[in-house]
């Protein structure tokens, strides 16, 4: 499964039409976001995306200012993203 998705094979089109293969997406994207915060290089435009649509949803912008300090490793550092993880294992 990790080489199908290191091959990219989740952005055909037969797996990005099809709801059968979300969790293979997701899968994905989950994979791609771990490999950037160990590697500290941008996060998949994709998550960042999908990010700010839920931020959005809870907070509209003109409620609040929405900026985009998620996305910076040099706020969020390692040991903070160890933290988080640690906290959603539990």
């Amino acid at each position: 499964m990790a080489l199908a998705c290191d091959l990219g094979l989740d952005l055909l089109p037969c797996c990005m039409d099809s709801h059968e293969w979300a969790w293979f997406r997701r899968y994905c994207m989950a994979s791609r976001v771990a490999s950037s915060l160990e590697s500290r290089v941008p996060l998949p435009n994709d998550f960042v995306i999908e990010v700010r649509d839920k931020i959005n949803e809870l907070i509209p912008e003109e409620e609040g200012e929405s900026g985009n300090d998620y996305i910076s490793h040099d706020i969020f550092k390692r040991e903070m993203d160890e933290q988080l993880l640690q906290w959603l294992k539990e």
